[in-house]
């Protein structure tokens, strides 16, 4: 499995001058926002009222739903038990 990471660099004076001229990117990036704010209230609060496993599954559903599975139906990101138990809060 190959994983590549591409970064771009914009000047933030650009970037001020595009949200400003483009509506539908300043609203798409405000809409992106929203939902990882929501998604990060609802795994807080779900540290304290949910069980291990239920906290393994929910996240498990988010991970599928943002990266993906492959063609045979794995994930596709490499996590050891150590991410992942970090990833849920659990040890």
């Amino acid at each position: 499995m190959v994983n590549l990471t591409v970064f771009s660099i914009v000047e933030l004076d650009f970037f001020k001058t595009l949200l400003k001229t483009n509506n539908t990117f300043a609203y798409e990036l405000m809409m992106f926002y929203a939902e990882e704010l929501h998604w990060s209230e609802q795994k807080m609060a779900s540290l304290f009222q949910l069980s291990v496993k239920k906290r393994f599954i929910v996240n498990l559903l988010y991970l599928i739903d943002h990266l993906g599975l492959d063609k045979d139906n794995v994930l596709k990101a490499e996590l050891t038990k150590t991410d992942l138990a970090a990833y849920i809060g659990t040890t």
